[in-house]
């Protein structure tokens, strides 16, 4: 009976989410189809409807209500998504589609009902794909952790940005080793394992960054174990498919001493008189059904309207002249710096006629989610032959940019400097490259944005960043026209 009134309750509601978000839905589900980190998000929806359906009797005695707050609070979700669909910020897209679904739910069911399913309800956050961009931070984390426990077993060790060489063999610290899929869904379980043991609050968020922190720390006495196991006994078992073994074996025992350390330490349960209902539900807050879904159908419309105006293109009147290669530089098609925008409108890969250093240029004039400046479908070295040393900025001519410096496990180092353009901003920031081009979009202004970088392995920074000063014409290595 409870779920049939939730049913009807919600049916329309949801059908006009559904229409507004399957783009950004069907995105994000390609990331969990494409993503190991992101299968546990598979889960979140069963686990509420489990959480819920434990629950029936008791909240089938508090009646259903609408409220208009939570339907007015769309306005902000909403924003939110025209904002990444004009930046193409998918991450942005997804989480507010995600947040959306739970206003809609807390405005369709009333206050009473909503606080009793909270937690159900911010669950579904776990549906948001996220957490990829710690990878680097809990590699080197990860490197850390491995390196102290190696000396502190008297082993002796050399560590070069995330290679460990030890008397037996050589380790990398890559971006599988950074136990990222594990973080993601042992935070996932964790929360839920709260949820389920404890009622004190300290204790429900206490255990919540237990959750977090212990696979960390876990997934470093992995690595370890796996670096101790090539180097006392075989370098065979330390590699290919019994590292990922050692992966799961790990991954389980995290979830079973992490199940069990909740359970040790769960809170007594509070049993709750199931009849005493606070009928608040007729207050002043409550409000029709039809004026609640008239709110949420008026922003989706604005919204969804919004977004298409955004999305229609601009006259092409951008200057596609070819780009200009720098003096003493030479252009090329071969090249050992695997170096990729694949989807620029236009790109320059040229070599100093010395052969000391190599350029690169890549423009985009069309701006769409296929061709997008800054992605993670551009690559800048490859991750499998290459792992990152250092990075830091700094100054050129008239404007910073970005140094990072790579080394491999022969011990080559290889520099890169790079920096961005958008129209006539230099910036070296993701995040701010992505707000300018969020600005240029909704003022409906063409946009060019260009990369330029520079790279060698025979040139220490110091040299490389000083043959990029003294270009005989350095508005050529900018030059949008």
């Amino acid at each position: 009976m409870m779920l049939n009134k939730w049913v009807l309750r919600l049916s329309i509601p949801l059908i006009v989410w559904f229409a507004i978000y399957y783009q950004s839905l069907g995105n994000m589900i390609n990331v969990w189809n494409n993503s190991n980190t992101y299968e546990h998000c598979y889960l979140i929806i069963p686990i509420c409807l489990w959480l819920l359906w434990q629950k029936k009797e008791y909240l089938a005695t508090i009646p259903l209500s609408a409220v208009k707050l939570p339907a007015v609070l769309l306005i902000f979700p909403c924003i939110l998504w025209v904002v990444g669909q004009a930046a193409s910020i998918a991450f942005f897209e997804h989480l507010a589609a995600v947040v959306s679904l739970q206003l809609i739910i807390w405005a369709l069911i009333g206050h009473q009902q909503a606080k009793n399913n909270r937690f159900i309800i911010c669950y579904l956050i776990f549906l948001v794909p996220f957490g990829e961009e710690l990878i680097p931070f809990l590699q080197q984390i990860t490197a850390d952790i491995s390196i102290v426990l190696l000396r502190l077993f008297g082993v002796p060790v050399f560590r070069e940005g995330l290679y460990i060489s030890v008397p037996r063999g050589q380790f990398e610290v890559a971006e599988a080793c950074s136990g990222i899929r594990f973080l993601i869904a042992s935070l996932a379980l964790g929360t839920l394992f709260a949820h389920v043991f404890f009622q004190k609050h300290w204790k429900f968020w206490l255990f919540i960054v237990f959750s977090f922190v212990f696979p960390i720390i876990a997934n470093g006495l992995r690595v370890f174990g796996i670096i101790m196991i090539g180097n006392f006994i075989d370098m065979k078992y330390a590699s290919g498919v019994d590292h990922l073994v050692y992966g799961w074996f790990f991954f389980s025992l995290v979830t079973i001493c992490s199940f069990f350390i909740a359970y040790w330490l769960c809170d007594d349960i509070i049993t709750t008189n199931n009849n005493t209902i606070h009928m608040e539900q007729k207050s002043n807050t409550a409000v029709s059904l039809s004026s609640v879904n008239s709110i949420i159908v008026a922003i989706a419309i604005v919204s969804f309207s919004w977004s298409y105006l955004i999305s229609q293109p601009l006259s092409d009147t951008t200057d596609k002249t070819p780009i200009p290669v720098p003096d003493h530089y030479q252009t090329i098609t071969d090249s050992n710096w695997t170096i990729h925008f694949p989807q620029a409108n236009q790109a320059l890969r040229a070599r100093a006629k010395d052969g000391t250093s190599e350029y690169y240029v890549a423009q985009y004039f069309q701006h769409s989610s296929d061709a997008e400046i800054i992605s993670s479908r551009n690559k800048f070295y490859s991750e499998d032959n290459w792992t990152l040393s250092h990075k830091r900025t700094i100054q050129l001519n008239d404007h910073q940019a970005n140094e990072i410096q790579l080394v491999n496990h022969r011990g080559t180092y290889f520099t890169i400097i790079y920096w961005y353009r958008v129209n006539n901003h230099y910036e070296i920031n993701p995040i701010k490259i992505k707000l300018l081009e969020l600005y240029y979009r909704l003022s409906r202004q063409p946009i060019v944005s260009q990369l330029t970088a520079f790279s060698s392995t025979n040139l220490d920074s110091n040299s490389l960043i000083q043959a990029i000063s003294q270009l005989s014409s350095p508005q050529h290595l900018a030059s949008q026209q």
